[in-house]
């Protein structure tokens, strides 16, 4: 029976991958630790700020707030680009973790990597990395993945095109 539902949330994810993102307002992820896939340290106490399914910009945490945004409190969250779907990405992380990769150069060649191979190829996708332009696919982590690279598990939430995607708990 699991397979079956995780072959159905697949096919659920994979379909909504093509269907055009919704307007919705802004949101700002406020105040977050970034691991950006480039292989760069973390960025700590940074707004990530979402529009029409892209990182509009990432700056410094702010002390105002504007108007018409959506704001989600980051504090003690780490936020790394999402790769949807993702249902093995996290023993894929911790299998390059214990073959001897870092957690960060596990999370780099995992995302940043992969993003820039696939823009090399088609310079119209911008995914894999979480920069201005980019694609808005992001989890954000209840715990730092650079301390475990199983805390990749202990996800807050996940972001696709900008979008929170409900994720209600197990009925079971």
């Amino acid at each position: 029976m699991s397979n079956l539902i995780r072959s159905f949330t697949l096919a659920a994810i994979t379909l909504a991958a093509f269907i055009p993102a919704r307007a919705q307002s802004p949101t700002i992820l406020r105040n977050a630790t970034l691991i950006d896939g480039t292989g760069a340290p973390p960025r700590e106490h940074v707004d990530i700020t979402l529009r029409a399914g892209l990182i509009e910009s990432i700056a410094p945490t702010a002390q105002s707030t504007p108007t018409g945004f959506t704001i989600v409190d980051c504090t003690g969250e780490t936020v790394i680009p999402g790769r949807i779907p993702g249902f093995s990405e996290h023993r894929e992380l911790e299998d390059l973790a214990a073959s001897g990769l870092s957690p960060l150069q596990a999370i780099t060649v995992a995302t940043g990597s992969t993003g820039q191979l696939i823009h090399s190829l088609d310079p119209t996708l911008n995914v894999g990395l979480i920069s201005p332009g980019y694609s808005a696919d992001l989890i954000i982590l209840t715990a730092s993945p650079l301390a475990d690279i199983r805390n990749t598990r202990h996800i807050a939430a996940v972001y696709h095109r900008g979008r929170l995607i409900p994720n209600p708990p197990p009925s079971n």
